[in-house]
């Protein structure tokens, strides 16, 4: 993915420095990473027609430089010829949003509760 962005140069060799920085910066939104993907998780269970595969944790390098809460979505495969005609379509490019839009608010309300409460 890093190569199809405009800015390459943002994504710097990832030294031993540059990784624990990384690494503290990403905890630091750890917790609201997880309650947010727990959150799409469940709606996707409900309102998606390709099934959850779960929710997993990795360092993925892509979400390096996210200051804030973040997830990466796998929402199917193109090899699989079900999930491409799903993801293809209006229909599932729709349920796949609404899927996110409404993680989205539930989540906002989640962090407008928690920021009240500290």
């Amino acid at each position: 993915m890093i190569r199809f962005e405009d800015d390459q140069s943002k994504y710097q060799k990832l030294t031993d420095e540059n990784f624990i920085l990384v690494s503290m910066a990403h905890s630091t939104y750890m917790r609201h990473s997880e309650k947010f993907a727990d959150l799409l998780n469940e709606k996707w269970k409900t309102n998606v027609s390709i099934p959850t595969r779960g929710i997993k944790q990795a360092g993925f390098y892509v979400l390096v430089g996210a200051s804030m809460p973040s997830v990466l979505i796998e929402a199917g495969f193109l090899s699989n010829e079900t999930d491409e005609k799903f993801l293809n379509s209006e229909s599932g490019q729709n349920e796949i949003a609404s899927c996110l839009f409404k993680a989205i608010q539930e989540y906002t309300k989640y962090y407008e509760e928690v920021m009240v409460e500290n």
